[in-house]
């Protein structure tokens, strides 16, 4: 399977197969609070959501993600599972969120209500929702594409869901229909309810708080209270089959309009073109009409609407996100007295501010600060000291350099010596390994930890009781025409692979290249990957994360090829997780320019 791209928004906690759901906050400060509120990080691809039931992490966003969202976990093998779930919008857990929303206010009532998700062939997860109180039910419709059964008998007091649509000739026999719909608040999803009127327009933003639950299992709104009084009478109940065939109404051909005549074609151009212009104050404005407007349309300009407001919504957070990371610097460049960075910066801001809202003060505070530092008259930098081939070096460089030496050494030495304490190991690719580590672990000295000293100590013993001290010392590797060789082979196949935005593993190169790549020792793969990267620019992702990312032996040893291009590893296996993740994307996002 290859890399798994899915940006998954919902997800439940506490195991498969909770009704708890949970949104994963696209803004990375959101998401350190969001983890803070939830320690055990227990999120699931659950079953009630249409999953697969397997257990998700975050991901973070970064230069290579959009946003931060839900992702699988690998399973066995490093590979991530197959799932079927492919609606992972904010809107694809809501019918969870009925619960979560309605519970305690149902209780506050008296009432101990069941919550009923269908499950049918012909309902999909997440249609429909039936509370059930007592002998009394409300049935929940949050799916446009299955319409009410409204001569059904076990129907039971109908709230209507985004899309949804009644009968004109129906809605005017009973007069009025409740609606539901749900906006989101950082990470958590409010219920919106209203009421729809025959002849009048829906009226939103009804509190949960202001509404009851009759004898008779209605719900009663602000204005089906007032319809009620101006009618001295509850409304009638639904017309037999006999009087008004409704088992299965027709639908009147999706014009793109809703009764008030608003275009919703034209809506969605409008977002498209002001997205296109960088017209924050405008798509802001948009995205709120697109949420009043989705209650009245159904079908393909419902679809359409959505993705053009979900669009828009992560253009906003990204632009937001860019904002927020642009002044945060030019707020450091300004304190660290870093003039020259902070011109730099001023320009992209300049650019950047012309298509948002005013500047909050603090934002103004800052530019005014890097222009005062700008004013400055430039220190003139003391003259460099001349070096010549027999200088010292200066005690900083010559720190610094060891530090380097050192820190790389530490790096390569802790890749080796976790493939050494591997089990199984063959003997053949122990002796290699410790021939690497032998010189790394000398220059790492203290660095490593008593454990992993001891650890190298012993294994050199056992070497020599098992007299295999001379081949230890002698270096096995393949002639350097094989190894370039190999290289440029690999090389041009990842190259390929990155156009096709897919992944690979060593033995599907060993497949696709043939003889132009022999079989070779796991160290020999290392070297040759090592190789592939020497021509890749430095502010590029390497290409043998394409390799990384789905062959587990090979992920073990990234630490070693990142070292190897004066890059650094996390040591968290998540965290490394994410790091070759990111890179993945970012070699896709490079080869398909």
């Amino acid at each position: 399977m290859d890399f798994d791209i899915r940006k998954i928004q919902t997800a439940v906690q506490g195991g498969p197969e909770s009704d708890e759901p949970l949104i994963c906050p696209t803004d990375p400060d959101e998401l350190d609070a969001f983890l803070l509120e939830h320690p055990d990080k227990s999120f699931w691809c659950g079953e009630l959501l249409g999953g697969c039931g397997g257990k998700l992490t975050t991901r973070r966003f970064g230069t290579r993600l959009r946003v931060c969202h839900f992702a699988h976990l690998p399973g066995q093998g490093g590979l991530r599972p197959q799932c079927g779930y492919r609606d992972r919008g904010l809107s694809s857990a809501d019918h969870l969120y009925v619960k979560t929303a309605t519970l305690g206010w149902l209780r506050e009532q008296g009432h101990t209500p069941r919550y009923h998700f269908i499950d049918r062939d012909d309902v999909p997860i997440g249609s429909l929702v039936d509370v059930y109180l007592n002998d009394r039910k409300l049935r929940f419709h949050m799916n446009a594409q299955v319409p009410p059964d409204w001569d059904a008998p076990d129907a039971g007091e109908p709230i209507l869901g985004p899309g949804v649509r009644i009968p004109a000739d129906l809605l005017e026999q009973r007069r009025y229909v409740n609606r539901v719909k749900f906006t989101t608040d950082g990470h958590r999803r409010i219920l919106v309810l209203g009421t729809e009127v025959f002849g009048e327009s829906t009226e939103w933003d009804i509190a949960l708080e202001d509404c009851e639950i009759t004898e008779d299992g209605r719900l009663k709104t602000p204005v089906v209270d007032r319809i009620w009084n101006t009618e001295s009478r509850k409304p009638a109940p639904a017309p037999a089959p006999a009087a008004a065939p409704l088992t299965q109404p027709t639908a009147p051909p999706d014009t793109g309009t809703h009764p008030a005549g608003v275009q919703i074609g034209g809506l969605v151009h409008n977002i498209t073109a002001a997205v296109r212009r960088k017209d924050v104050p405008r798509v802001r404005q948009l995205c709120k009409e697109a949420d009043q407007e989705m209650s009245r349309c159904e079908g393909p300009a419902l679809r359409h609407l959505e993705t053009a407001a979900e669009n828009a919504r992560l253009w906003l957070e990204a632009r937001d996100h860019e904002h927020r990371a642009l002044f945060t610097r030019l707020e450091q460049a300004v304190a660290d007295g870093k003039g020259w960075h902070a011109r730099t910066l001023l320009d992209q801001a300049k650019k950047l501010v012309t298509h948002v809202e005013p500047l909050t003060g603090h934002d103004e505070k800052t530019v005014a600060a890097a222009w005062k530092l700008l004013a400055r008259p430039p220190v003139r930098p003391a003259p460099a000291p001349v070096v010549t081939p027999f200088a010292p070096q200066t005690v900083d460089s010559r720190e610094q350099e060891q530090r380097r030496t050192r820190r790389l050494a530490h790096t390569k030495a802790r890749s080796l010596i976790g493939r050494l304490r591997a089990k199984g190991l063959p003997a053949q690719e122990r002796r290699e390994l410790l021939t690497e580590l032998t010189p790394v672990a000398e220059a790492a000295g203290d660095w490593l930890s008593t454990r992993d000293r001891r650890d190298v100590q012993n294994w050199l013993k056992q070497a020599e009781k098992q007299a295999h001290v001379p081949e230890l010392h002698e270096a096995r590797k393949p002639p350097s025409k094989a190894v370039a060789s190999a290289a440029q082979a690999v090389r041009g196949a990842l190259k390929k692979a990155a156009r096709e935005q897919r992944t690979t593993t060593w033995k599907q190169l060993e497949q696709q290249l043939g003889s132009a790549l022999p079989h070779m020792s796991i160290a020999d793969r290392i070297h040759v990957l090592i190789l592939v990267d020497e021509a890749t620019p430095p502010d590029h992702a390497l290409l043998a994360s394409l390799v990384v990312a789905t062959d587990p032996q090979i992920r073990e040893h990234y630490r070693e090829i990142a070292a190897a291009q004066n890059l650094e590893a996390p040591e968290n296996r998540d965290e490394l997780r994410d790091v070759i993740d990111a890179d993945v994307q970012q070699v896709f996002s490079t080869w398909s320019r």
